[in-house]
Formats: structure tokens, sequence, C-alpha cells
């Protein structure tokens, strides 16, 4: 595989530069294109024919659900990434036939150069592809209580679930925070789902 043109389409400069060191970097890559918005990313596709183009999740709060089809009118043979920011509160759903998978912006280099290889034949599975080997070692408690979390269950309730105290589970929750390099809740439940270190369980019984 040589000759790869990459299109990043991201409206924060710093990840563009970092995307285009990176991929520059690499002997089986032509050519790293970037687009800070729609119209550029749109532009790019029909000018240069990029193989994949890495989209990020929500530009100017339009959905890469939406974007995708544009690239892929513009030029049918670009293989589409969804990329999710990192701190993200809104869904991102890949539900776009022209989407051939997902990845994360916080993944590391040698992952992400990976992913974009498997993009490129189209074939980059699911939000699985993170390697668990990536993950922070979480306690067992940690990691209950995160599980629980992503259920929507509320400290209390989830005191409840595992017989601890409330303010025993605001430790362990203080704990798994700054294990997963996480700013709340929310993010931490996001993390987890990216690193594919934990499942959902059923919601706590009312």
């Amino acid at each position: 595989m040589t000759g790869r043109r990459i299109l990043i389409v991201d409206d924060h400069e710093v990840v563009r530069i970092g995307f285009r060191t990176l991929l520059n970097s690499q002997d089986w890559v032509e050519r790293c294109l970037t687009a800070a918005s729609l119209e550029g990313a749109v532009e790019a596709a029909r000018r240069w024919r990029p193989h994949v183009a890495i989209v990020k999740d929500w530009l100017d709060d339009v959905s890469v659900n939406d974007i995708a089809p544009l690239i892929a009118q513009a030029w049918p043979q670009c293989h589409i990434l969804a990329m999710e920011t990192v701190h993200t509160s809104r869904p991102s759903p890949v539900a776009d036939r022209s989407i051939v998978g997902w990845i994360g912006r916080d993944w590391d280099a040698r992952t992400l150069l990976s992913a974009v290889m498997q993009g490129d034949k189209g074939r980059l599975a699911s939000r699985e592809s993170a390697p668990a080997s990536n993950a922070p070692a979480l306690s067992a408690r940690q990691l209950e209580v995160l599980r629980l979390m992503m259920t929507g269950a509320t400290n209390r309730e989830i005191a409840q679930q595992l017989s601890l105290s409330p303010h025993t589970i605001k430790a362990h929750t203080r704990g798994l925070l700054r294990t997963l390099g996480a700013r709340n809740r929310t993010d931490a439940v996001l993390r987890g789902k990216r690193l594919g270190i934990v499942e959902p369980r059923r919601p706590l019984p009312a």
C-alpha cells in the first residue's frame, strides 16, 4: 500500500497539524490534506480524491453522518472514518453507509495508523478497534462502579447495589476519574466505552 492520500477534517488546528505530521512521516502516505470546514472538506475531496477521509464526529453542529454523504458524493471511492472526540457529550452514531468505521481522537499513534490502513481497505469494524492493552488499569471495585455508572445510576444507587456507603462510592469515583484522566462522570463513561474496558449492564431496578 503506497501513494495514499489522506484527508483530515477537523476544526481544531492543532489536531490537523498533529495528524498531518504523523501521516506525512509514513512512507505509504503520498499526501495528507486537511480541512477545517464542511465546504473545505467537500472541495478537498473533489480536487484531491483522497483514499481515506478522517472526519470529526461533529463539525459546526453538523454530524459526521450528514457530512459523510457529501464527501462521498464529491469522491465516491473515498473511505470515510468517523472520529469521535475525547470530550464530546453529544451522541455520534455511525449510521451512514459511506462511513467504513470509527476511531477515537485520543488513540495512540500506532493504533491510529493501523486504523487508517484498515480503513483504506474499507474494513475497520467498530469502536472495539482500540486494543485493550491501551486501557488504564482500574481496580475491580472501580470497574464495578464504572459499569453501574454507565446505566445512569447515581452514587446513592450504586452504593445500594454494591452495599457500600455513598461516601465510599464518591472515593472510588474520584479514583477512576483520576485513572482515566476524565473530567466528570460523563467523560469517564465515554472513555470507558472507547477503551473497551466496560460493558453496559441492565439498569438498576426502580
